[in-house]
């Protein structure tokens, strides 16, 4: 799945949680997937010489 091209969320439509892991959760309606709304993206982030990295995944629509 590739970045919204109707909405950009750039962050600002979501609410990060970067703790033990990272969290997104949309506070706008996000995309449908195999007929639910997708809500919420969870993965993992890191800090390599200054720079921070992170990688979600979203479940295959089926």
């Amino acid at each position: 799945m590739s970045p919204r091209p109707a909405s950009v969320l750039a962050w600002l439509g979501s609410r990060l949680t970067a703790a033990r892991g990272l969290r997104a959760e949309l506070l706008v309606p996000g995309p449908l997937l195999g007929g639910s709304r997708l809500g919420r993206f969870g993965g993992r982030w890191t800090v390599q010489r200054g720079l921070v990295a992170s990688a979600v995944t979203v479940p295959h629509a089926s």
